[in-house]
């Protein structure tokens, strides 16, 4: 188990309530995965910095396009 702070709890509960999701990967590691805009990259990395200390691998970014948007 890892205590984090009230603050990344708060950034961390905010994504997962709004597009976020966390997945178990094949090898069993969870991941914490969100679609953004494209003119969201600045709170995607945001997101990112705050956590990075937790995370073991640097995020991917992928692209998709729903509903005529690019994510």
């Amino acid at each position: 188990m890892v205590k984090i702070s009230f603050n990344l709890e708060a950034i961390l509960l905010g994504v997962l309530f709004s597009d976020g999701w966390l997945f178990i990967n094949k090898a069993g590691n969870t991941l914490l995965a969100f679609k953004q805009t494209i003119n969201k990259l600045e709170y995607f990395f945001y997101v990112f910095n705050k956590l990075s200390h937790y995370c073991s691998a640097n995020p991917r970014l992928t692209s998709t396009r729903i509903n005529g948007k690019n994510f």
